[in-house]
């Protein structure tokens, strides 16, 4: 019984020091940098493999002013640029 209680309380320890180390490396990682709007804007619009694949872009240029990252203002403007350039 004595040797189940301080298996017991190894492992409670053994836990709390790992919550504790998690704790410490999550406070020391740097928080992962969210690109800018202008990057996801050049990312959407940029042509791909040397082809521009203009239904692709306007899919992706939507999907960023739905998730409102663009403006609607926005959207169209680089809309209207796709566009053009067919």
């Amino acid at each position: 019984m004595v040797e189940a209680q301080r298996a017991a309380e190894e492992g409670a320890t053994a836990r709390r020091e790992a919550e504790r180390l998690q704790a410490e490396i999550a406070a020391t990682e740097p928080p992962a940098p969210h690109p800018s709007r202008v990057e996801l804007t050049e990312k959407a619009t940029a042509p791909s493999d040397g082809q521009s694949d203009v239904f692709e872009q306007l899919t992706q240029l939507a999907e960023l002013r739905d998730a409102g990252v663009l403006t609607e203002e926005e959207f169209s403007q680089k809309k209207t640029d796709l566009l053009a350039r067919m």
